[in-house]
């Protein structure tokens, strides 16, 4: 059980083939009660890291996330 306005789980999964030009990541917030319960997810309706070529990105990149050197930022 998560109590609290501190606690956040979120998880970022490959919405798309890895070796594509379209590669996106989705994004899954845990807003329950239970890790195991369906509804206690929310899925995002757009991709959260995709491309976009108009602005210069040309692909998202690999699926991972650090802390910063001085561990006040993911």
């Amino acid at each position: 059980m998560f109590s609290g306005n501190k606690d956040k789980l979120f998880v970022v999964y490959s919405a798309s083939g890895s070796w594509t030009d379209s590669y996106a990541l989705g994004l899954l917030t845990f807003t329950g009660e239970s890790l195991l319960d369906s509804v206690s997810w929310k899925k995002s309706e757009n991709s959260v890291f995709k491309q976009s070529p108009e602005t210069g990105v040309y692909a998202t990149g690999h699926n991972s996330f650090f802390k910063s050197p001085d561990e006040k930022e993911d």
